[in-house]
């Protein structure tokens, strides 16, 4: 997330430092005072923070051996769920299904998302939806990486990669697509600046 609004960040000041320096200015001081209330309005309390850093070593190490536990039991989930896709693989379970799947976790919890965007369109979809989602956003990623574009195919390649590790949600969403369109917007306007030329 750091790293989605610091590319956002920089993608935004070299546009307007194009425009001038009143707006640049301007701009930095509203997104400060935007940083200022995300991190007011964050639950950051000291003792969660230090259990996390106290497990994160347990937590690689699990993970490395591909353990069930490791990651909250995305290992285990991620291995049952491509068991499951065996049997669902062309048009999958159905959207937001992967509970009818009854997936049990070793803890008794039932497992309703895969936390894996591909896994979890997969699961949900079936495989000719992975491959048409993938598709597009290979086609947008290619047109995208220019010297113009390139905070935008970051923003883009830093969501993709963390889509490994979770699954869409509700309040990034639509982050997400708006950046999309700033990508194919970026793109029209490369190829009507080589066409003028």
């Amino acid at each position: 997330m750091a790293c989605f609004f610091a590319n956002f960040f920089n993608y935004c000041l070299s546009r307007l430092e194009k425009q001038g320096t009143k707006k640049t200015n301007s701009f930095f001081f509203f997104y400060l005072v935007c940083i200022m209330i995300i991190l007011i309005l964050v639950p950051f309390r000291k003792e969660i923070m230090l259990f996390k850093f106290s497990s994160l070593s347990g937590e690689i190490s699990s993970g490395i051996s591909l353990e069930g536990q490791a990651g909250n039991q995305r290992i285990f989930i991620w291995q049952h769920t491509i068991k499951l896709l065996k049997h669902f693989w062309a048009f999958g379970i159905g959207p937001d299904s992967l509970i009818y799947g009854k997936l049990m976790t070793p803890i008794n919890e039932l497992v309703d998302k895969a936390h894996n965007i591909y896994l979890e369109i997969a699961i949900t979809m079936g495989v000719f939806a992975l491959f048409s989602y993938l598709s597009f956003l290979f086609s947008l990623l290619r047109k995208t990486y220019n010297e113009t574009g390139f905070l935008i195919f970051a923003m883009i390649a830093a969501y993709l990669v963390q889509g490994f590790v979770n699954i869409d949600i509700v309040a990034i969403m639509p982050v997400f697509w708006i950046v999309l369109g700033l990508a194919l917007a970026n793109s029209y306007h490369e190829t009507d600046k080589s066409l003028s030329i």
